[in-house]
């Protein structure tokens, strides 16, 4: 009888792992909102600015850290750079795209004032730099985004 070796890999425990990241993030926007804490805010503090990376990155790595560590477990206790690295970076891709179309939805449908909240930001932070603002309306108005 013949032994089939069955191949491991982490893309089901990445996919999961970056679809709960990214429900988290959406939950963290609606946070953030409701304590009044603005991430495109050029007038935030810098315990703001830090407490919000914190928020956002941390749960990110942790995810990466979770997927690499349960597929060296299945794999029996080790795991090569190369396989480790393609772990994390399947959870990084993946999240990457959820939170595009979820950031999409968010702008388009759930809140789309926060858009006009975000392109004025970026006016103000472009101050009087004509190429700065040009690039901003260009922005606006070839977004389907907002629009």
């Amino acid at each position: 009888m013949e032994t089939v070796e069955i191949r491991k890999s982490p893309n089901a425990m990445a996919f999961k792992s970056a679809l709960a990241y990214t429900v988290y993030f959406l939950v963290l926007i609606y946070v953030f909102k409701l304590i009044g804490l603005d991430q495109n805010d050029p007038n935030s503090t810098t315990a703001e600015k830090m407490m919000s990376s914190v928020a956002s990155y941390l749960p990110f790595i942790l995810a990466i850290v979770y997927v690499q560590s349960n597929y060296k477990q299945d794999l029996g206790g080790f795991i090569s750079f190369k396989k480790a690295f393609s772990a994390g970076f399947r959870v990084a891709a993946y999240a990457g795209l959820f939170i595009a179309l979820i950031l999409m939805l968010y702008y388009k449908v759930l809140d789309p004032a926060a858009f006009e909240r975000l392109m004025d930001a970026a006016r103000d932070a472009a101050g009087g730099d004509e190429t700065k603002l040009k690039g901003v309306e260009m922005m606006n108005t070839r977004s389907t985004v907002g629009k």
